[in-house]
């Protein structure tokens, strides 16, 4: 399997669109061959069961809420990543440092898991930083489903100050924004919609830097 180290052109193009925006969107972040993999992991698991309806809320206050999100989910174990997983997430620590550097942001950890929304799912609006725990700092999503067709549908929308933005879950793309900042959703679609979906988090008490 190749390993492929973020290209410095990506990356910079992607912290520079970042911090003049708060969100960005860079394609080919991971090699072909990788997000095959992972895309191949992500339906294997749905066969065997391993992905579960995903809830809404936190704690003792989780609960399944269909009218609000219809996607399943699985999350990575960090001790027991698979090889196409371990390549995903060290790919993410020279965005981290980099984020860090450019926006202060005291990013130090990172937590994701596996998203499939079936045929006709979508998540309705809202934003990924629970209420009075600000923890989540950065939304992470990279998107698994090969061939994507804009009449395929299932863009994810953006809430922006002077609109929305759509974007397509092309095989290989990556799109960051602040989780506190922007309200967004996944339309539904036509076809299954695989990504991987993940959050820079800070520590408990340490402010978040400005963008």
């Amino acid at each position: 399997m190749n390993i492929e180290q973020n290209d410095p052109v990506f990356l910079d193009s992607l912290i520079h669109n970042f911090m003049h925006n708060g969100w960005a969107v860079g394609d080919c972040f991971l090699t072909p061959e990788v997000i095959a993999q992972l895309a191949t992991e992500a339906h294997v698991g749905i066969l065997k069961g391993a992905f579960h309806q995903a809830q809404v809320g936190r704690g003792n206050r989780r609960a399944l809420h269909s009218e609000i999100r219809q996607d399943r989910v699985c999350w990575f174990d960090p001790d027991a990543l698979s090889e196409a997983q371990k390549i995903y997430w060290n790919q993410f620590e020279p965005l981290r440092l980099a984020l860090n550097r450019a926006l202060f942001l005291g990013l130090f950890d990172y937590e994701a898991h596996f998203a499939s929304f079936p045929s006709g799912a979508y998540y309705k609006r809202h934003l990924d930083q629970f209420q009075a725990v600000g923890l989540r700092t950065v939304s992470c999503v990279l998107y698994l489903s090969d061939q994507w067709l804009e009449t395929d549908g299932g863009a994810l929308r953006l809430f922006l100050p002077n609109g929305h933005h759509d974007v397509l879950p092309l095989a290989g793309r990556l799109v960051c924004f602040m989780s506190d900042r922007f309200y967004h959703e996944v339309r539904p679609a036509s076809r299954e919609r695989l990504s991987v979906t993940g959050w820079f988090k800070k520590r408990p008490g340490l402010p978040v830097g400005v963008v």
